[in-house]
């Protein structure tokens, strides 16, 4: 018999209750309930489920450069986020692909938090470091100009006004970084769920840590679609993507895939890559699509058109009298049903 309930808090509840034997899904804060009540084990579980950082790459924007992507993920500390956010029940990830799915290369170098080598990489690329002062020069600047303008529009409403720019932030980091004119900063969108609330700080201090100033934009999961995605209305966007046990990269990462409801959510668009997935496509046998696979991984994992984080467990907790439950590789929560012939409560002495 399955049972719905409106939140987690509630799900909690019935089984503190004794009116359920297993809730799905428990977060961090079940732990607790855990510790007081012995009659309830916990399963824990591997998903593939991803919480993935999407650059949108698209374009002329300072994502559009590969050394920028590769900074910006250099900077971002996992572990903290591994420890912070999930209380250590998460896997870093390692590559596009789940661990365990076809085609799944365990020998990628991981990319690993290391301010310096993001800054090597910011420096090869062209950018220069800008101290607070030069940046404080321009963004004054700027608001004179701003001002100026404002004065204009007003005193001549009838006129249309140009299309407003992006404005520098106040100056508050100690050093920035420039290129041709060009101030480095981000604007990071996720959908406001505590963990992605989180970790979206997290990186907001990592990359102004770096020099790079940072904004975060949360949205709910009602506005994501309409507001978001549909227009590509993001610089880069956090949030969570599951990927099947035969992957298919295809519609994540495919140039036919980049406009909405395609999921082509980096807009990435590379020949090599093009090529590789149609003939992942069109080979059968599971070994062919896995070569295929690898190769996409190995490219994916150098251009970085998206920084997969951390791959989050799933904790499954059921009443200890249901005997016989084992666990595996999930790929989405049914899964955790897989054995389900082989649980049973009710035992008995037999003669033999």
């Amino acid at each position: 018999t399955f049972k719905f309930f409106p939140d987690v808090t509630s799900a909690l509840d019935a089984l503190k209750n004794k009116q359920v034997d297993g809730p799905s899904g428990l977060p961090r804060q079940f732990d607790q309930i855990r510790e007081r009540d012995r009659r309830i084990a916990t399963y824990t579980l591997n998903t593939s489920q991803y919480m993935m950082l999407f650059f949108k790459s698209s374009g002329q924007g300072v994502l559009a450069d590969a050394s920028v992507r590769s900074a910006l993920a250099r900077a971002i500390d996992r572990v903290q986020i591994l420890d912070t956010v999930f209380s250590n029940r998460a896997d870093l990830a390692l590559g596009v692909l789940p661990k365990g799915s076809l085609g799944y290369d365990s020998t990628l170098a991981p990319i690993t938090h290391d301010i310096d080598s993001a800054m090597r990489t910011l420096k090869a690329a062209g950018w220069k470091e800008l101290a607070k002062d030069g940046y404080t020069a321009l963004w004054e600047k700027q608001e004179r100009d701003r001002l100026e303008k404002t004065k204009k529009d007003t005193a001549d409403e009838q006129k249309e006004s140009a299309p407003e720019t992006t404005l520098l932030p106040p100056p508050t980091l100690e050093k920035y970084w420039e290129k041709n004119g060009v101030i480095l900063t981000i604007t990071l969108t996720a959908v406001d769920t505590p963990e992605l609330a989180t970790t979206a700080l997290l990186m907001k201090q990592a990359w102004e840590a770096l020099g790079i100033p940072a904004e975060i934009v949360m949205v709910s999961n009602a506005q994501l679609s309409k507001e978001v995605l549909q227009p590509r209305a993001y610089m880069a966007l956090l949030t969570n993507i599951v990927i099947g046990a035969d992957p298919n990269p295809y519609p994540l990462w495919h140039s036919t895939q980049v406009e909405y409801p395609s999921l082509n959510l980096s807009q990435f668009q590379n020949k090599d890559l093009d090529a590789l997935l149609d003939a992942a496509r069109k080979d059968i046998a599971a070994d062919e699509r896995a070569i295929q696979y690898k190769k996409i991984q190995t490219l994916l994992h150098r251009e970085l058109p998206a920084f997969p984080l951390v791959n989050p467990w799933y904790t499954y907790a059921i009443d200890r009298r249901v005997q016989g439950v084992t666990v595996g590789r999930m790929m989405i929560p049914a899964d955790r049903f897989a054995t389900m012939t082989s649980w049973y409560v009710k035992t008995k002495r037999v003669w033999k």
